[in-house]
């Protein structure tokens, strides 16, 4: 325990304990009553066993004391009754007592005292009485609900304290020293730490070092040396009094971690401040180059203290030393917690640092029962025909899971099961289908076409007779309104894990996953709903990456965003494809054991995973302006290294339910919830769920508001065929019922585009104080391959919104949205589901010309629009090329327009190009045939163009006034004026070509 945790009276720990109006540290075991003499003693309950009371003698003092112990089943529930475990220690006066807690609870803490002071009184500093606390077991490592004590025994003859274990969890045993007496007493607990790591900067080369100033100590700062890179580091220490003060000067502490290069360097806090955090950066260009694996820069962040284990006010950042040749990335301590050493890896200069933090965030007690405006609320288990290993909501508001068969075994080529949650939680809501194709679809990239509203599958294990564990071509079509399955084209590639990401243009991509030969699948492909086809990206090799599930999103530049472990990566599907590297991920939050979600444009919140490193990190990362931001924000207070679960939820937080400290273990599930504020960066614990969800388990937000957790198991600890709802705190008001005067959506359209303004009827009971869209979600693998959170723009007119819809869809991928209404206690509507409709499907305007010659079709690519177009003329048009241009979210250009594929025509007539002004697209045409005769050859010759165009507001929308280029060819008949509909920009050309240009029009952008 730290040295000044004593001063805290009894009554403020237990109020402490059960409405945390503070956060205390504590070490792995209980603080001791008593004193040091006799001989020690330790009953360990074991491994599937928890401390449910004690027993033994008492009078003026403890004489005796013995453990009671009991089994678990993963429920918390008691397996038979308590029995004593260990021996008996200390002597035989005073008279025999039993206290156990009552059935299904476990001890937790305990109150006591110690006998006199006088070193001279036989009775000196004996553990003089003890009565504990036990609490509702929820399963082996959880309690919740409220505190019972039972009777004391002894008598009270010193200062009453109180001890708990950390982290809301049973106790696992008794200790202490005993001789004739019982002379110290304290409880076994769960391990748990005082002491928390930071991610670290740069590589892992050199060798290890670690310094630890030590409890009632902070690091006050660190000196060195530095020049290109830090050459050298170590650590000055303070000791901290309990209301922060330092009690002395800084002093070094350990050695120099390092080489000798470089100028010397000091970088200390103020007077009572302490280290809280640091930014840094390795010192390569880039992620190739091996400085990269060494540290290149530091700064300090500082902040005052307000006790030796705790920080409070503003952070103040003091001077970078080395050279920062890149991203700075920055790393604090728990929140308010100060750091107390340093650690990483040296040789002839840094390789690797990071902090030694004070462990702030373990909880000091149980989450209040029967208070779900505070924790939210738990339904009971609910029976489930499968394993919801995937789980899907469909544009009919029902879900489709599958994964097992009925009796929780893998695969699946047997059942599908569709769930309606109008219909309540019995069999009669589930409608469950045989697989009639017997594709073994179990670990696919399922989510939902944006065209048709119905499930792709692709992907998945192979059939039985070729093989488990290898990859599928197959790619099933789940008809969500006839409920019937279907084959769509086969992968050009076998794939089993794989991601599946919707592109701003309706296609689907897909990454990763293992082949037919067991071995990565390396080539992306892309997948077109329109024409039933898939095309491989050649030029793409993911041979470097794992394989397993990585994260994508589309990301505002209109490429998609990509995590595969520490690798990032933007990804442009164009033509044969492109994957440019760019930094590492830092060691936060990474990796397939992790889970993230797009919590806002461009925004990703990565938490968990890292296996048993860590699992509490939690990491920002920003890819709005085309080069991603990698910044740590406050860790979560459970390790969940293993399959945590996140879910936006509709106000803009994120729900992490989930997951294990060891892979699939059930000592070390997490019942717990946590729910992220992105405004705050603060989490806030929830109640605590009834079973483990571990690999296999998924999360889905429903329409009411609430969340799905289905699955975990296939292989165990558990076969989950059942599955839990969880209702946040913002369905509940301050009495802590159900709310009944919710806002609700009474009218809105079902199909937008994008850019528009929609008129959405509400029933007025609450003002509306924000509006949100939040992608139908499609989850199975701790993933959402589906999951993306905007805040749109609104005006209040009464009982009336009219809402902006996002601009483009790389911030809004096609497909289908929960549009949800706000009010100000952060109470969702219900949501209503809309269908953004994918604008860059393609369709041919009409044309000007005649059948003759070969056809030709030039489209640009999916963040590009035709800007102009170049050729040869004279009395028609003799030859023409498109002219394609990037665009920026907001319409801008991004580079000059460049021609796109080749001439198609002959070489008569004179050169020309004819371009839109800057920022502007081709939205239509002015044409006409080279003859007005229709018994004159040259009437079915394309004679003349001239192009019209409109400025952009993003690369799938034009606004304002429309602008003529200049005109090329003779119009010897009537002029003809074709435009795009609904004025969307055009998107490449096409027609017939011989010597001439014999037709021409436009590849337009359309509405589904």
């Amino acid at each position: 325990m730290y040295k000044y945790s004593g001063v805290i009276s009894g009554v403020t720990c237990l109020l402490t304990y059960l409405f945390f109006s503070k956060i205390t540290i504590a070490a792995q075991n209980t603080a001791f009553i008593g004193g040091l003499n006799g001989k020690p003693f330790q009953v360990d309950c074991g491994v599937n066993q928890v401390l449910a009371g004690i027993a033994g003698r008492s009078g003026v003092a403890i004489d005796q004391i013995s453990a009671y112990c009991v089994n678990i089943n993963t429920l918390g529930q008691w397996v038979g009754d308590p029995v004593p475990k260990g021996g008996s220690y200390g002597g035989s006066g005073g008279g025999p007592f039993i206290n156990l807690c009552p059935r299904n609870y476990g001890v937790v803490g305990y109150t006591g005292d110690r006998t006199v002071d006088e070193s001279t009184n036989p009775l000196f500093n004996l553990v003089a009485s003890i009565r504990l606390q036990c609490q509702k077991l929820t399963s082996i490592n959880s309690v919740s609900g409220p505190v019972i004590t039972l009777p004391r025994q002894g008598v009270i003859q010193n200062e009453v304290v109180s001890h708990y274990c950390p982290k809301r969890s049973p106790a696992q045993g008794i200790r202490g020293n005993y001789d004739n007496y019982v002379n110290q007493y304290g409880l076994l607990c769960r391990e748990t730490s005082d002491i928390y790591k930071t991610a670290v900067t740069a590589g892992s080369g050199g060798i290890a070092f670690s310094l630890d100033c030590g409890p009632g100590f902070v690091l006050a700062g660190i000196s060195g040396r530095s020049g290109d890179a830090i050459d050298q580091v170590s650590a000055h220490c303070v000791e901290a009094n309990e209301f922060g003060k330092w009690a002395s000067s800084p002093q070094k502490k350990g050695g120099n971690y390092g080489g000798g290069g470089g100028a010397p360097f000091t970088s200390f806090c103020p007077q009572d401040q302490a280290v809280v955090g640091y930014s840094g950066t390795g010192a390569g260009f880039n992620p190739n180059d091996p400085w990269s694996k060494i540290v290149g820069s530091l700064q300090v962040h500082c902040r005052a203290l307000s006790s030796s284990f705790t920080t409070q006010g503003p952070t103040t950042l003091n001077q970078i030393h080395g050279l920062s040749r890149n991203n700075f990335a920055t790393h604090l301590c728990p929140i308010n917690a100060p750091a107390r050493g340093i650690f990483g890896r040296s040789s002839n200069l840094l390789d690797q640092y990071g902090l030694i933090c004070t462990n702030t965030m373990l909880p000091t007690g149980p989450i209040p029962v029967n208070q779900p405006q505070l924790y939210g609320e738990w339904s009971n288990v609910i029976n489930w025909p499968l394993i919801g290993i995937h789980s899907i909501l469909t544009p009919q508001g029902e879900v489709l899971t599958f994964g097992t068969n009925d009796d929780g075994i893998q695969g699946a080529q047997y059942f599908y099961d569709l769930w309606t949650p109008a219909l309540g939680t019995d069999q009669n809501a589930h409608y469950t289908l045989n697989n009639t194709l017997q594709v073994d679809s179990f670990c696919s990239a399922p989510l939902i076409i944006p065209e048709s509203g119905n499930v792709l599958m692709p992907g998945g294990d192979a059939r039985v007779g070729e093989g488990y564990n290898r990859g599928i071509v197959d790619a099933p079509i789940f008809d969500t309104i006839n409920k019937n399955l279907s084959q769509a084209a086969p992968m050009q590639s076998s794939r089993w894990y794989p991601t599946a990401t919707t592109l701003i243009n309706g296609e689907i991509l897909l990454t990763g996953g293992i082949n037919a030969a067991g071995l990565p699948s390396i080539t992306p492909e892309v997948y077109s709903p329109t024409q039933n086809k898939w095309r491989s990206l050649f030029n793409i090799s993911t041979n470097e990456m794992n394989w397993f599930y990585p994260r994508q999103w589309v990301a505002p530049n209109g490429l998609v965003f990509g995590m595969s472990d520490q690798i990032s990566y933007f990804l442009d599907a164009n033509d044969l494809g492109k994957l440019t590297r760019v930094a590492d991920l830092p060691n936060i939050s990474h990796g397939s054991m992790s889970t993230a979600s797009l919590f806002n444009t461009g925004k990703i919140l990565s938490v968990g995973g890292n296996g048993e490193l860590s699992g509490m990190g939690a990491l920002i990362i920003d890819i709005n302006n085309g080069v991603p931001v990698y910044t740590e924000t406050r860790s979560m207070s459970f390790k969940r290294g293993f399959w945590a679960n996140s879910t936006v939820l509709p106000n803009g937080e994120v729900f992490v339910n989930g997951g294990s400290t060891k892979e699939n273990d059930l000592a070390t599930s997490v019942l717990t919830g946590e729910i992220w504020n992105p405004t705050t960066q603060a989490w806030s614990l929830t109640a605590n769920a009834q079973l483990g969800r571990f690999y296999h388990s998924s999360s889905l937000l429903l329409p009411d508001g609430r969340v799905l957790v289905a699955g975990g198991g296939a292989p165990g600890p558990l076969t989950n065929l059942n599955a839990e709802l969880f209702s946040p705190p913002y369905l509940f008001d301050q009495t802590g019922k159900p709310k009944n005067n919710r806002l609700e959506i009474l009218t809105a359209t079902n199909q937008a585009t994008y850019g528009q303004t929609i008129r959405v009827a509400h029933n007025q009971t609450q003002p509306v104080s924000k509006v949100t869209l939040i992608k139908t979600g499609a989850t199975t693998h701790s993933t959402n391959m589906e999951q993306r959170f905007s805040q749109l723009n609104f005006t209040n007119l009464g009982g009336q919104l009219d809402i902006r819809l996002p601009a483009n869809a790389q911030i809004a991928s096609p497909g289908y949205y929960l549009l949800f209404l706000i009010d100000s206690q952060n109470t969702p509507s219900k949501g209503h589901i809309l269908r953004l409709a994918p604008t860059t499907k393609i369709e041919n305007s009409l044309s000007v010309g005649g059948n003759g010659g070969a056809p030709f079709q030039i489209d640009c690519g999916s963040n590009q629009v035709l800007a102009g177009i170049g050729g040869r003329s004279g009395d028609a048009i003799d030859q023409i090329s498109a002219y394609c241009v990037n665009v920026n979210q907001t319409g801008q250009w991004t580079n000059n327009p460049l021609q796109k594929s080749g001439n198609f025509g002959g070489m008569g007539g004179g050169a020309f190009t004819s371009f839109c002004p800057k920022d502007h697209a081709v939205v239509g045409y002015v044409g006409s045939k080279g003859s007005a005769d229709v018994n004159d050859w040259w009437f079915n010759i394309a004679g003349y163009v001239q192009l019209i165009c409109q400025r952009l507001s993003s690369p799938n929308l034009t606004t304002g006034a429309i602008s003529y280029a200049t005109e090329h060819g003779l119009p010897r008949s009537q002029k003809t004026t074709i435009k795009c509909k609904d004025s969307f920009p055009a998107k490449g050309l096409y027609g017939r070509s011989s010597g001439l240009v014999d037709q021409y029009g436009l590849r337009c952008l359309t509405p589904f």
